[in-house]
């Protein structure tokens, strides 16, 4: 939803930069008085009038079918100005006052002349209405573009929270604790006959503590095979081991070391 907010934005104020800066260069260009075509009968005229402001340029170009016409610019005070007598001319003039100006064309030929011209006016405030609607489009762009800018933090920040409310209130997730393999751990209160036998033989039993009965009597061939081979620490007669008791039993001292 951000990126697409932020390129949609970026859209429109390019259009609107773009739109700006295209009526500017309209407002600011030259105005086409006349592009036309005139037959000009034996010892007539054509002229072409405007209201013009002091700093205006005319731009002019013309030309006929082969006689010659005379030209010239005239302002509302009858002064002449460009006076000429050809078959083509093209040119311009600065008016030097306001008022009404007149570009005539007179024929002082016993036949008609075929004239053909495009005149042109430069507006004196172009460059100054360049500038200003430059301006205008900058400061149309920079409005648009805090106004967006405000826009986007307001809906950005009500988003943000709303995220960070949605955390909150989901359950947090606890990742659960391994437990030890079983074959590496033994139950609690439990141990190993080996432990158990290293305990009783660091241990040894005082006057307290009651010795186990005296085991049963066996083969000479069971007492073979069970015979640890450990001597008795008292009589160094070979001890037997006690499976049921966990013990060394030595049965010439008949008690257990």
């Amino acid at each position: 939803m951000k990126g697409n907010g932020l390129e949609r934005f970026k859209l429109v104020l390019t259009a609107v930069v773009l739109t700006t800066f295209l009526i500017s260069i309209i407002s600011i260009s030259s105005t086409v008085t006349a592009t036309e075509t005139h037959t000009i009968s034996a010892w007539g005229d054509v002229s072409l009038s405007e209201d013009l402001s002091e700093g205006d340029v005319i731009n002019w170009s013309w030309e006929t079918d082969g006689d010659s016409l005379s030209f010239w610019i005239e302002d509302e005070e009858g002064n002449y100005y460009e006076n000429e007598e050809t078959s083509s001319s093209s040119g311009s003039f600065e008016v030097n006052s306001d008022g009404e100006w007149e570009l005539r064309w007179s024929n002082f030929h016993d036949s008609e002349v075929v004239l053909e011209y495009d005149v042109t006016v430069e507006s004196a405030d172009d460059e100054t209405s360049f500038f200003t609607s430059i301006y205008g489009a900058v400061t149309i762009a920079i409005i648009i573009l805090l106004g967006g800018f405000i826009y986007y933090m307001v809906v950005y920040e009500k988003k943000k929270k709303e995220v960070d409310e949605f955390k909150k209130s989901q359950p947090q997730y606890q990742q659960p604790q391994r437990q030890p393999s079983s074959s590496t751990s033994q139950p609690q209160g439990q141990q190993s006959r080996s432990q158990q036998y290293q305990q009783t033989q660091q241990q040894p039993f005082t006057q307290s503590q009651q010795a186990p009965p005296p085991p049963a009597q066996e083969s000479s061939t069971q007492q073979t095979q069970q015979q640890d081979g450990k001597p008795c620490p008292e009589c160094d007669s070979p001890m037997r081991y006690v499976q049921q008791y966990d013990r060394l039993y030595c049965d010439n001292c008949e008690k257990y070391q």
